[in-house]
């Protein structure tokens, strides 16, 4: 991959190269940037399904979403908070989910920054 040549140093077992809904992992804490918005609106349900079934016990996703519905011709794609919260409120409790304060200047105000617990 561009990445492992990059950086060589990397361990290759740290690296996952296959369908996300096909994970077989578990994790402590997923760190959410870019990948949400790479997926069509109609997965959202089934994106905080899986994120669920892949984090331990009071694990947590931490991340940016775009706050707005965007690309619908393709990549990146959003939606309003109110959905992202009846997507998430089966799998997750919401510590934080709100406007991000610090986005660059051209997404200020168009993210939401996120920290979401297991349930």
């Amino acid at each position: 991959s561009l990445f492992k040549k990059a950086n060589p140093s990397f361990p290759s077992g740290n690296l996952l190269c296959i369908d996300f809904f096909k994970l077989e992992k578990e994790f402590d804490l997923i760190l959410e940037q870019t990948f949400y918005c790479a997926l069509e609106p109609s997965t959202g349900i089934r994106y905080f399904s899986k994120m669920n079934e892949i984090l331990k016990d009071n694990g947590k996703l931490v991340g940016l979403f775009f706050n707005e519905q965007i690309g619908y011709e393709g990549p990146p794609f959003g939606l309003e908070e109110s959905k992202y919260k009846e997507y998430y409120k089966p799998f997750f409790v919401g510590t934080t989910f709100g406007t991000c304060y610090n986005s660059i200047k051209p997404r200020q105000n168009k993210e939401i920054f996120a920290i979401l617990r297991k349930k």
